[in-house]
């Protein structure tokens, strides 16, 4: 819903949100490494901070709140 993306958006930075919708969309990390030109190493860094920053134990947990809230 409209909300929960806008309280993504509130809680995640840009470059966050970014590797959230990629993730979300099935993206594997060595996959989003080389479509965003960064190492994997940069990619883990963000993603422990999306996990962080929204509670989440792992991917999951990602892909549940991103189904649930149809962010996908």
């Amino acid at each position: 819903t409209q909300l929960n993306s806008l309280m993504l958006h509130s809680l995640l930075n840009k470059t966050e949100v970014l590797l959230f919708k990629l993730i979300a969309k099935g993206f594997k990390q060595f996959e989003i490494a080389e479509l965003l030109e960064w190492s994997v190493g940069k990619v883990q860094y963000h993603k422990k901070q999306i996990y962080q920053k929204m509670n989440f134990n792992g991917t999951s947990d990602l892909l549940e709140y991103a189904n649930k809230n149809r962010l996908v």
